[in-house]
């Protein structure tokens, strides 16, 4: 996957009302990609 596509995904949804970074996380433990997904989260969250 394309990582700027990644970037932007992930900022959209940390922008949405509706986000859920609790199962965002679970879900990128899951997949082996935590630490890199809760990076980009940090970026965005504000």
């Amino acid at each position: 996957m394309d990582p700027e596509q990644v970037k932007k995904s992930i900022k959209q949804y940390i922008q949405s009302k509706d986000k859920n970074v609790a199962k965002l996380s679970d879900y990128a433990k899951r997949m082996g990609i935590s630490k890199k997904v809760m990076e980009m989260v940090g970026i965005y969250y504000e």
